[in-house]
């Protein structure tokens, strides 16, 4: 007893105690690390040695999931999705909250998550009603509408070829109604010409009956 007693006295004890009373965010896990090393050659007891690598876990998670939190609320510096970020960041979220980050920290992360999360639904609706909006086999074409959906969709973030693509088929579209509406005017203009020559004829067959 007096030997152990003399164990948890000796500098490797009382540096194992040190290092071990600092709070995760200011334990460094590779001292801490050493620290239990040299404890365990010490002879310090075990338990204080098993309690110091539980805590050198604890400062290595608490670390990972500062780091993380810290990449996933920086603005990216690759062309990452929206949906690829949200993922890293949500997780993140949850990792911090679990080893106990900052609140502040956590809710800052998560205000983030939220407007983010809300700007992807406003572009996917964009998105929906820029196909809905466009012309199939089934549908009719409604020129107003492509043109508001379009308009939405690109203030929404829609990517420009999408953009683009429904751009060109709406001017397709109102191409085809552009001759259509030519060719409704020609055609009445043909069928007024053939009136009045029916009608010519007729008084002409009239008058020679006086």
């Amino acid at each position: 007893k007096a030997r152990a007693l003399a164990c948890e006295q000796t500098p490797q004890a009382k540096n194992l105690r040190r290092v071990s009373a600092l709070g995760l965010a200011e334990i460094n896990a590779d001292d801490l690390e050493e620290a239990v090393v040299q404890a365990r050659r010490a002879g310090v007891s075990t338990e204080a040695v098993n309690e110091g690598v539980t805590k050198v876990a604890q400062a290595r998670r608490w670390s990972a999931a500062s780091d993380a939190l810290a990449v996933a609320t920086a603005p990216p510096t690759t062309d990452v999705s929206a949906e690829v970020k949200m993922y890293r960041l949500r997780k993140s979220v949850v990792e911090a909250r679990a080893v106990g980050l900052p609140l502040v920290e956590v809710e800052m992360a998560e205000t983030q998550l939220t407007r983010m999360e809300a700007v992807v639904e406003v572009k996917r609706g964009a998105e929906r009603e820029l196909a809905f909006s466009l012309p199939g086999f089934f549908s009719k074409a409604e020129p107003e509408r492509m043109r508001a959906a379009i308009g939405v969709a690109r203030s929404a973030g829609v990517a420009e070829a999408t953009v683009a693509d429904a751009e060109d088929k709406m001017a397709r579209v109102l191409q085809r109604e552009e001759e259509e509406r030519k060719r409704q005017a020609k055609e009445q203009k043909r069928r007024e010409a053939d009136a009045a020559v029916a009608q010519a004829e007729a008084e002409a067959r009239a008058s020679e009956l006086l």
